[in-house]
C-alpha cells in the first residue's frame, strides 16, 4: 500500500479561526472532494511568509497545518490546495521566522556563513549567517541571521534575525526579529518583534511587538503591542496595546488600550480609547472605555485615568 503524501505548510485565518467563512479548530481534520487553487479545497502555503499575501499580520492568526489527499499547486508562489487538511499549533513571529529559515535553507543554492566582523552579500533565495558585528545583505526571499551588533538588510518576503543592538531592515511581507536595543524596519504586511529598548517601524497592515522602553510605529490597519515605558503610534484603523507608563497614539477609527498603570492614550475621530483601573494589589478592577467624538473626548489629545475618570494630560 502506497504511503499517503503529507505536506507541512502554513495557513492564515482571521482572529476567529475562520477562512472564507469556514470555521476551523485546532487539532481537527477536514476533507473535501476536490482541490483547485483559488477555487476548491483547503489552501495553505509551504513558505510561511507567502501567507502574508493573503492574510495580513495585523488582522490574522497563523497555524502550522498538514495537507494530504489530492493537491493542486499555484504557479506564482508556494500556495497549495488540498482535499485534506489537519490544523496544528498557532505560530507567533518567532515561529514564522524559524519556519522561513528552515524552508529557505533546505532549498537555497547559495549558502554563506561567516565569523565575527563578516560582510556577506547574496542575491535572491539564499541564506546568510554571521556572528557578532556582521553585515549581511540579501535579495528577495532571503534568510539572514546575525549575532549581536549586526546589520542585516534584505528584500521582499525575507526572514531576518539579529541579536542585541542590531539594525534590521526588510522589504514588504517580511518577518524581522531583534534582541534588546535593536532597530527594525519592515515594509507593508510585515511582522516585527524585538526586545527591550528597541525601535520598530513598519508599513501598512503590519504586526509589531516590542519589549519595555520600546518605540513602535506602524502604518494604517496595523497591530502594535509594547511593554512598560513604551511609545506606540499607529495609523488609521489600528489596534494598540501598551503596559505601564506607555504612550499610545492611534489614527482615525482605531482601538487604543492602555492596560497598565499611568498609561496615556489618544486617537483620531471615531477611535475607541480604553484605560484599565487597578486596585491596590495591582489587579484590574475595571476597564473604562470612551469614544473619540471630538466634543466630550477630543481627537489627537492624550488622556489618562484619575480616580476612575478620563482626564486630559496637560
Amino acid at each position: 500500500m502506497t504511503k499517503e503524501i503529507v505536506i507541512k505548510s502554513y495557513k492564515g485565518f482571521d482572529k476567529n479561526m475562520k477562512c472564507r467563512g469556514f470555521q476551523y479548530e485546532v487539532g481537527k481534520e477536514y476533507e473535501c472532494d476536490a482541490a483547485k487553487v483559488c477555487e476548491k479545497g483547503f489552501h495553505a502555503c509551504e513558505y510561511p511568509l507567502d501567507i502574508f499575501i493573503y492574510y495580513y499580520p495585523a488582522t490574522s492568526v497563523f497555524h502550522e497545518v498538514e495537507q494530504s489527499g489530492e493537491f493542486d499547486r499555484n504557479k506564482d508562489d508556494s500556495k497549495i490546495a488540498s482535499t485534506k487538511i489537519k490544523i496544528g499549533a498557532q505560530m507567533d513571529v518567532s515561529d514564522m521566522i524559524k519556519a522561513a529559515f528552515e524552508y529557505i535553507t533546505e532549498r537555497c543554492t547559495n549558502k554563506q556563513e561567516g565569523g565575527k566582523h563578516s560582510a556577506l552579500q547574496l542575491s535572491s533565495r539564499g541564506y546568510l549567517q554571521g556572528c557578532e558585528m556582521s553585515a549581511l545583505q540579501g535579495g528577495d526571499y532571503s534568510a539572514l541571521r546575525g549575532g549581536d551588533q549586526s546589520a542585516l538588510q534584505a528584500g521582499h518576503m525575507s526572514a531576518l534575525q539579529g541579536g542585541s543592538m542590531s539594525a534590521i531592515q526588510g522589504g514588504y511581507m517580511s518577518a524581522l526579529q531583534g534582541g534588546d536595543s535593536s532597530a527594525l524596519r519592515g515594509g507593508d504586511h510585515s511582522a516585527l518583534q524585538a526586545g527591550g529598548s528597541s525601535a520598530l517601524q513598519a508599513g501598512n497592515m503590519s504586526a509589531l511587538r516590542g519589549g519595555y522602553m520600546s518605540a513602535l510605529q506602524g502604518g494604517n490597519m496595523s497591530a502594535l503591542r509594547g511593554g512598560n515605558y513604551s511609545s506606540l503610534r499607529g495609523g488609521d484603523q489600528s489596534v494598540l496595546l501598551g503596559s505601564d507608563n506607555s504612550k499610545l497614539t492611534g489614527g482615525k477609527y482605531s482601538v487604543v488600550y492602555g492596560c497598565g498603570h499611568k498609561a496615556q492614550v489618544r486617537g483620531g475621530i471615531g477611535s475607541v480609547l480604553a484605560l484599565a483601573e487597578f486596585d491596590k494589589h495591582g489587579n484590574i478592577i475595571k476597564v473604562h472605555v470612551k469614544l473619540v467624538d471630538g466634543e466630550k473626548i477630543k481627537a489627537d489629545t492624550y488622556y489618562t485615568l484619575k480616580d476612575g475618570e478620563f482626564v486630559e494630560v496637560k
